[in-house]
């Protein structure tokens, strides 16, 4: 069979199968969900991508970790990187599918070189925990380091937390900080733990502690309102 009639017979039946599923919504978000359905069985990978997740949430269809996992395969073959790291989230975590972290790893692997952040930090952590690889913390800090420098404050957030979580104050500060003065609230409230008990290469401050709890709490985060009404009743 040649390619082109193989792509056909393909589009054929997935058109039979796309037009059996039975939507659990109508209306205006019945036709959105039509429209993913026809652009999925066409192969488009963002539609597949997109399919999977819901799926996966069972979002206006049946949650089904089968048919997730078969969507985002489809996407994420042609390259599609938000597949491949949810692809690789059903393997870490055994959604539908036996756990298994070398293949998880190779699906992150996959979208972190293609320079999506989040597969960069999912790929830190199984270098960092030693999940379906030697562990190797050199690696770890490697693809912290690559996400963390795209600038986004919550996945700088995220970084912090990491490298607090090894103890290493010093790096987990330094990109706090970053994250914090982008306004990241929970990266705040982080600062402020690091000033209350001096850590991280800073002097115990309860005055900085304070702000930057106060910070934390102005833009809705519990643990820095907490905190910041803690130091007050201890007259801080």
């Amino acid at each position: 069979m040649s390619s082109r009639l193989f792509y056909i017979v393909i589009t054929a039946i997935l058109s039979l199968v796309i037009g059996s599923i039975s939507f659990a919504v109508e209306g205006p978000a019945l036709d959105k969900l039509r429209t993913i359905a026809d652009r999925a069985g066409k192969g488009d990978p963002a539609a597949q991508s997109a399919f999977g997740f819901l799926y996966q949430q069972g979002l206006g269809v049946p949650q089904d970790y089968t048919r997730a996992r078969q969507w985002y395969q489809k996407a994420a073959m042609q390259g599609d990187t938000e597949a491949q790291v949810r692809l690789g989230s059903l393997y870490q975590y055994g959604f539908g599918v036996r756990q298994d972290y070398a293949i998880a790893r190779q699906w992150y692997q996959k979208a972190a070189i293609q320079g999506d952040a989040n597969a960069q930090i999912k790929l830190g952590f199984l270098y960092q925990e030693g999940f379906g690889v030697r562990q190797d913390h050199a690696k770890a800090n490697q693809w912290y380091e690559k996400a963390a420098a795209q600038g986004d404050a919550n996945l700088q957030s995220e970084v912090g937390l990491l490298y607090e979580l090894r103890q290493d104050f010093v790096k987990a500060r330094h990109w706090y900080e970053k994250a914090a003065a982008q306004g990241d609230a929970k990266a705040q409230a982080k600062l402020g733990s690091l000033y209350q008990y001096g850590l991280g290469g800073v002097r115990q401050n309860y005055t900085k502690a304070k702000e930057e709890y106060g910070l934390a709490c102005d833009r809705g985060e519990q643990t820095g309102c907490d905190k910041y009404r803690e130091l007050n009743e201890n007259e801080f």
